[in-house]
């Protein structure tokens, strides 16, 4: 079964985005995408409703520098994002 959600993976390390890919994959989401800085987050959430799988410590290049911080910014100007 193919799942619709668009998933994106905000923060992540190569290693643990190749794992999470691999997973999401594996139960139906067919393109998973690495975020790891805040315009492709930005260019993502613009393209309409998405569920954000949000490193704790976030790697690369971001406002914030943990993933509460960015979960908190997320939640104010897209509320419908599932984070």
């Amino acid at each position: 079964m193919v799942l619709s959600v668009r998933v994106g993976l905000v923060g992540h390390c190569r290693p643990d985005a190749s794992y999470l890919i691999q997973v999401l994959r594996s139960v139906g989401v067919l393109e998973p995408v690495r975020i790891n800085d805040d315009n492709t987050l930005s260019d993502f959430l613009t393209e309409g409703p998405a569920v954000l799988l949000v490193n704790r410590v976030l790697d690369g290049d971001f406002e914030d520098s943990d993933g509460v911080g960015l979960i908190a910014r997320v939640r104010r100007k897209h509320p419908s994002v599932v984070c």
